[in-house]
C-alpha cells in the first residue's frame, strides 16, 4: 500500500528502483487527507504516464514524417 494511517500519522513509503525507501511521516493526520494525497499521487502518476505515451505518439509520428520527407527527396535526386 502506497500510503498508510497509522495512529492518525500517515506514512508514505515509495519504493524506489535500489531498494531504497522514502518516507513521509506527519503526525494527527484523519483518513479524509490519507484519500486526499492518495488521490492527488495517483493523479500525478497517471498525468505523467499519459503525458509520456503522447509525447511518444508525437515523436514517433514526427520521426515518420521526416523519414518520408528525407526518403522522397531521396529518390527524386
Amino acid at each position: 500500500m502506497l500510503l498508510e494511517l497509522k495512529d492518525t500519522r500517515l506514512v508514505l513509503k515509495i519504493s524506489l528502483c535500489f531498494g531504497e525507501v522514502l518516507k513521509l511521516d506527519t503526525k494527527n493526520v484523519d483518513e479524509e487527507s490519507v484519500r486526499a494525497i492518495t488521490k492527488a499521487i495517483i493523479g500525478v502518476i497517471i498525468g505523467a504516464v499519459i503525458g509520456a505515451v503522447i509525447r511518444a505518439i508525437i515523436e514517433a509520428v514526427i520521426r515518420d514524417i521526416v523519414g518520408a520527407i528525407v526518403e522522397a527527396s531521396l529518390r527524386i535526386s
